[in-house]
């Protein structure tokens, strides 16, 4: 069913790719504003911000989802991680997931981890770093999920979207809020420190 009533949401591009899919949500839905900076898209009014990247960018996210919480603003990331594209999750404050439960949940699934890690890490430190070229056709195949997931947001709390781009298909999972996250389960505050170390050590059972 789709949602009540139409949001406006603002607009935050980083990179090419990123700048690109926010150029074509703007022309396709009315009253969007593109910004350069997260803070001003955050107070910019009450629509939700949509963040674009053309690569993983866990520090700039993380930041945003702080932004969220703190001005209680929903908030949607999309994400080049060649070769897929990450559409959400949709962050909703108050209503579901947070995007560090979504990292952190990432993290203690990625048999890959520590290496990961560091990519992300070396993105965080430099700018610059990155791959770069996109086809056309990827932004906009991002940008027309982004914009079913702002006009049919009911369901979509938690919900990320994988699109891969090798094998031409779509994903969906569901993030689930980790125990005692400040952010999103703030009743459950006394098991932050055992979450921490569930997933420092990936022993946290898959369905928690």
């Amino acid at each position: 069913m789709a949602a009540a009533f139409p949001v406006i949401p603002a607009l935050v591009g980083v990179g090419a790719f990123g700048e690109h899919v926010t150029r074509i949500l703007a022309r396709r839905l009315p009253g969007a504003a593109v910004f350069t900076e997260l803070v001003e898209a955050f107070t910019s009014g009450p629509g939700p911000v949509l963040l674009a990247s053309w690569r993983p960018a866990p520090a700039l996210c993380d930041h945003a989802d702080l932004l969220a919480h703190s001005l209680d603003v929903a908030w949607l990331p999309v994400v080049h991680e060649d070769p897929v594209i990450q559409i959400g999750p949709w962050v909703e404050p108050g209503a579901g997931p947070c995007y560090r439960c979504y990292h952190d949940r990432r993290c203690q699934h990625d048999h890959d981890g520590r290496d990961t890690e560091a990519l992300h890490a070396a993105y965080d430190r430099d700018e610059s770093l990155g791959p770069g070229g996109f086809l056309p056709q990827h932004a906009r195949t991002a940008a027309g999920l982004a914009a079913a997931v702002l006009d049919r947001r009911e369901g979509a709390v938690g919900r990320v979207t994988t699109v891969d781009l090798a094998r031409l298909r779509l994903l969906t999972s569901h993030v689930v809020s980790v125990h005692g996250c400040d952010r999103c389960a703030p009743g459950q505050h006394p098991y932050r420190d055992m979450a921490d170390l569930l997933r420092l050590t990936g022993t946290e059972p898959a369905d928690v």
